[in-house]
């Protein structure tokens, strides 16, 4: 009975490291946040976040707001950020009620930078990454958005560097 039990657990721990989520050898996590400015300006759309993945059934969405951090969750999702007109979020009577997955092939996804971490070799001293992207307007349904500011962050006690960018059409 203890030689099955001893089995027993000696597998499902086998199971839990096969599928854990292992950090490359010498290397390390890196931290990136991702916001979106400048949404005031085009009131008349959303900013809408959409996320599949392999611990999502079908999908997530949530509307982007101004200035706030945009969440994946899993490192392994797939984030992807349309924008939407108001008129098609009232007519369904809100965005919870918009089928996406008719929705999502008439659409351009814009281009952004993942929200979530990455990582880096050991040698490389950078920790955190923040990236600002600031919305341009829309073309059609091809989103304009365009990376306004990006810092980087150390751990080797290195001041932090900010990068600042003009959007040139």
């Amino acid at each position: 009975m203890k030689k099955t039990i001893l089995i027993i657990c000696i597998m499902l721990i086998s199971i839990a490291v096969s599928y854990a989520d292992i950090i490359p050898e010498n290397s390390h996590s890196v931290k990136r946040t991702v916001t979106i400015t400048g949404l005031s300006a085009y009131s008349e759309i959303q900013l809408v976040g959409y996320i599949t993945g392999p611990m999502i059934q079908g999908y997530q969405l949530f509307e982007i707001r101004d200035g706030v951090k945009l969440e994946k969750g899993y490192k392994f999702n797939e984030f992807l950020v349309y924008a939407v007109k108001n008129s098609l979020v009232e007519a369904k009577g809100g965005l919870a009620a918009i089928d996406f997955s008719q929705v999502v092939p008439l659409l351009t996804p814009a281009k952004i930078l993942d929200p979530g971490s990455y990582y880096v070799p050991d040698t490389n001293p950078l920790c955190a990454e923040t990236v600002v992207y600031k919305m341009a307007g829309y073309s059609g349904n091809t989103l304009i958005l365009y990376v306004a500011k990006r810092t980087l962050e150390y751990n080797n006690g290195a001041e932090p560097k900010t990068f600042t960018y003009t959007y040139n059409p």
